[in-house]
């Protein structure tokens, strides 16, 4: 019943925008029933429309290069308080928060090397972006 409303939404909307809701629970959906990777193709190709790209394959390599960078974004930042930070404005960037908060949450257990590259980029746009509920 579940699939049958997503497919309608998948067939009559237009933008992404529209579809996100859809893309949402489908997602969690997925997740919920220990379909992981699958969760995480249709995530990967969302975040890639909303300007964020994942590699399908993560490396141990890609890992340390992300927590290298956001460290460093960190460091160039100094001391800093989320209370002081600008607002995430960007519609782009705060529906990437949804998806990235999302897949996360599963990946800590599952798909394991997806997490560390799936929290550094959370850290990397809010630094870069602003701050939003998913920060």
């Amino acid at each position: 019943a579940m699939q049958g409303h997503l497919d309608s939404v998948f067939e009559y909307a237009i933008t992404l925008g529209e579809k996100q809701r859809a893309y949402l629970t489908l997602i969690t959906s997925l997740c919920v029933r220990r379909n992981t990777s699958a969760a995480l193709s249709i995530a990967i190709e969302v975040l890639e429309e909303l300007g964020e790209c994942l590699p399908s394959i993560p490396t141990s390599d890609m890992a340390k290069r992300e927590v290298m960078k956001t460290r460093k974004l960190l460091n160039d930042e100094g001391a800093f308080s989320a209370d002081q930070m600008k607002k995430m404005q960007d519609p782009d960037k705060l529906n990437a928060m949804k998806f990235l908060t999302l897949i996360s949450k599963f990946t800590y257990t599952d798909e394991q090397a997806y997490f560390p590259l799936l929290a550094c980029r959370m850290v990397q746009l809010t630094l870069s972006h602003g701050v939003c509920k998913e920060s």
